[in-house]
């Protein structure tokens, strides 16, 4: 068989692998597309994580410290140490902080603790100091699981009781006309 000489796309006969005339037909590409998918939602799932985990971790974190500085102020106190005995776990609850806020007259803004001790756990209630960095406490109140509510006395800080006016005076430090050091 020779070629056609009307058509000389022809496949020629006479080519190595070609029986009949015609080529065989090669396998068709796998599509990637499964693949482009598959990295795109992998993609996507770490960033939700990232942008949603990340900020509910370091609020977590935050509200752990938190609770950590007020379980400081609160260990030894007479009340807590009466009802509560020695704590063992302070945590926020998120549910009766939610409540409070929402039922908040005069714009007080309590943070509601969950608390567990050796003779039992309650509830406190805690506004925070806002003229520190806010790891202090304004007030604090007890709620047992009783509804009986005791409130947290406070020994007065340090701080309070500093009159800065008599530490520094009014005037100017006195400069004497002799330098010193000179004989």
């Amino acid at each position: 068989m020779s070629m056609s000489p009307e058509n000389p796309f022809d496949a020629n006969p006479n080519a190595p692998g070609n029986s009949g005339g015609v080529y065989p037909d090669s396998p068709p590409k796998k599509s990637k597309a499964k693949f482009w998918l598959m990295g795109c939602g992998i993609l996507g799932f770490v960033g939700l994580l990232v942008c949603c985990g990340g900020p509910l971790l370091m609020t977590q974190f935050g509200l752990s410290m938190l609770a950590g500085e007020f379980q400081k102020q609160l260990d030894g106190n007479p009340v807590i140490v009466e009802h509560i005995g020695e704590i063992e776990s302070l945590s926020m609850n998120w549910s009766e902080t939610i409540a409070r806020a929402q039922n908040a007259e005069g714009g007080s803004e309590e943070l509601a603790f969950e608390i567990s001790g050796t003779k039992g756990s309650g509830v406190v209630m805690i506004q925070q100091d806002q003229s520190g960095d806010g790891t202090g406490m304004q007030s604090a109140t007890l709620v047992m699981e009783d509804g009986t509510r005791y409130p947290i006395e406070f020994a007065p800080s340090p701080t309070d009781e500093i009159d800065m006016d008599s530490i520094f005076d009014e005037g100017e430090i006195p400069v004497s006309e002799e330098p010193i050091g000179v004989q």
